[in-house]
């Protein structure tokens, strides 16, 4: 019942995409000790994940408050406001998290220089981060730049062994960033894939509507924890055939 093992459970429902049972225990967690950023900062990645941006952004200033030096927290609020399309905030706190030692927030420099539209600059930033997969840099990067060098970006994914989850998780965020078509594809590969940052930006909203998403969420638990825990914020670019939105 301690904080700490609670939130760790969570990670692990999380692992096997019981994202109910997940939610649960870090709601479980936060309630055992409010005052500790650790859950609040869990929680907030994973309500990212599954498309409660608004309520993410509620836990990632929770843990903000609690400890402003924790550069993870730091780190996934910069990249919070990538999604959301505040790129100056953005900028700030993915260089703040640098400074504090976080090696994710390099990477989000680089997707909030470039959704800005400072391409040039995003170009000449390293190319390490935890976001992206080296292999396919040089040809996401191309795909970004011209959209006809999307196919052969794509092939190249499609053509992968099986990924670590690390891994997954940075295809994922890298097609969710490009507003791939084969995103949906490329997760069928894993019984319980990694969830990349970006499934709920603009990018990837045509994506959204599709019905190949909408299995693929289904199929991985996201629909049952919607259907428990409320439809993502955005539940307007699912496919309307199979969502249960709100009127």
């Amino acid at each position: 019942g301690a904080t700490e093992a609670l939130a760790v459970k969570a990670q692990s429902a999380e692992l096997s995409c019981d994202f109910v049972e997940a939610t649960r225990l870090l709601q479980a967690a936060i309630a055992s000790n409010p005052r500790e950023p650790t859950p609040h900062h869990w929680y907030a990645n994973q309500l990212q994940w599954l498309g409660h941006t608004a309520r993410a952004r509620e836990e990632i200033d929770r843990a903000f408050e609690l400890d402003p030096l924790i550069s993870a927290v730091v780190a996934v609020s910069a990249l919070l406001h990538v999604t959301t399309g505040e790129f100056d905030k953005a900028l700030t706190q993915a260089r703040d998290a640098q400074r504090l030692g976080h090696e994710i927030a390099r990477t989000v420099e680089q997707y909030a220089l470039y959704f800005r539209g400072d391409i040039t600059e995003m170009a000449q930033e390293s190319r390490d981060g935890v976001l992206t997969y080296q292999p396919l840099w040089d040809s996401w990067n191309a795909a970004l730049s011209n959209p006809a060098s999307m196919p052969e970006f794509e092939r190249q994914v499609m053509a992968l062994e099986p990924l670590g989850r690390q891994d997954q998780v940075a295809v994922t965020t890298m097609l969710a960033y490009a507003g791939s078509a084969v995103l949906p594809r490329f997760l069928e590969a894993y019984d319980c894939p990694g969830f990349g940052w970006f499934l709920w930006s603009e990018r990837m909203k045509e994506q959204r509507g599709t019905e190949a998403f909408f299995r693929q969420m289904e199929r991985t638990g996201v629909v049952d924890y919607w259907r428990e825990f409320g439809w993502p914020d955005d539940c307007a670019s699912l496919d309307q055939e199979l969502a249960e939105c709100p009127e």
